[in-house]
């Protein structure tokens, strides 16, 4: 079970006991009567979120009265069994070449191994990245192609992948997460075939097991869109994967810059943890007004915020999400953190109420994947 944090005030008002998620400790205090303005923050859209460029590499939770939490064991979540690589490939319908062009233009913006020979394959996957708009002989396989990558990247559960090209390495980079390591072989192993040996397949895929993982479907359920960067990006195919990675070590200071949505917007940011909980960094009981104007920007964690969230052990992957909404969904303050399974049904249920309402809803979301580790894990970051 959890361990209880103490989320006590610094003047003489009354704790406040609550359970917060594996990897945070809350220190929340009221904010001061006369807060210390923060600078603007660096953040960009809702699709774009990030930490601020300096987070607070240490805090002090000295404070008279704010106790520190016992180590909250973080569970191993429920296992994704992979299916195996050649149930997954059957479901790829083979790619015919009869139609590939055997002859590129010169102009093809792609600095790859000048001295390869490219198979008929690799040819049409490289037009089908490059030269959308000027396809000819192989117009056809070339959107197979790219129709090959996008179904093969959907047939791992618990997962969000895209795969990037990379004209001046001339290889495709796939990134997002999957729920364990097992399955990366497999995607390699499948989007190798799909665009043949000429092009080299890395991979970027960081790992965010269940329940995390699940949250992302529950929330895509919602049936309001992601907020997407790459959808004009000719380069990328796939689902959209998180907005930013954000990395914290042991002590620092958790604080997110971010900017609202391009429209006047209730924000609804929730840190979902390995356990099963969520915790709301916006709104509660300590920050209750979660109206934004359009594209203001605001930072979460701040002194302003009134809750100081410290990193602490056990580490692991975390994810936040956050959703604007042109309505507010809820009035009064839910609890500061309960189940994600109560919760999300209950997101649901508003969203939808509003939606059926309301011709005019408008509602995005995008979501942050939180690596946390000891002091001296990342490195350079």
């Amino acid at each position: 079970a959890d361990a209880p944090v103490l989320l006590a005030s610094a003047g003489s008002g009354p704790a406040v006991v609550a359970q917060l998620p594996q990897s945070v400790v809350a220190a929340a205090v009221a904010a001061p009567s006369q807060a210390v303005a923060s600078g603007p923050a660096e953040g960009v859209q809702l699709a774009s979120l990030q930490a601020p460029p300096d987070p607070v590499a240490t805090v002090d939770t000295a404070d008279p009265g704010v106790s520190s939490a016992a180590a909250i064991a973080r569970p191993q979540g429920t296992q994704v069994a992979p299916a195996s690589t050649g149930a997954i490939a059957g479901a790829v319908p083979p790619t015919d070449t009869s139609e590939a062009a055997v002859a590129a233009t010169a102009s093809l913006a792609w600095t790859g191994d000048a001295a390869s020979v490219l198979d008929e394959q690799s040819l049409a996957a490289i037009q089908s990245f490059m030269q959308q708009s000027n396809l000819t002989g192989s117009a056809a396989f070339a959107g197979s192609v790219r129709d090959g990558i996008g179904s093969a990247l959907a047939q791992f559960p618990c997962s969000r992948l895209q795969a990037a090209f990379q004209p001046e390495s001339g290889g495709l980079e796939i990134r997002g997460h999957i729920p364990s390591e097992e399955f990366r072989p497999a995607i390699v192993t499948m989007l190798q075939t799909t665009v043949g040996d000429s092009i080299p397949v890395g991979d970027s895929v960081l790992i965010l097991p269940s329940p995390q993982c699940g949250v992302l479907d529950a929330v895509e359920r919602l049936g309001v869109p992601q907020s997407r960067d790459q959808i004009d990006d000719p380069l990328v195919v796939g689902e959209e994967a998180q907005a930013r990675i954000v990395q914290y070590e042991e002590g620092d200071r958790l604080t997110m810059a971010l900017e609202g949505a391009d429209y006047d917007a209730y924000i609804y940011m929730d840190y979902y943890d390995g356990n099963g909980n969520v915790v709301h960094l916006l709104p509660n009981e300590f920050r209750s007004d979660n109206l934004y104007p359009a594209q203001q920007p605001f930072i979460i964690g701040d002194q302003a915020s009134g809750m100081r969230l410290t990193i602490t052990p056990p580490f692991g992957q975390d994810i936040v999400v956050v959703l604007a909404s042109t309505a507010q969904l809820y009035e009064g303050i839910r609890p500061l953190v309960e189940r994600a399974d109560d919760y999300l049904p209950w997101l649901h249920s508003r969203v939808d109420e509003f939606r059926g309402a309301d011709p005019g809803f408008r509602g995005e979301w995008a979501y942050l994947f939180v690596m946390t580790g000891p002091v001296g894990a990342f490195a350079g970051r």
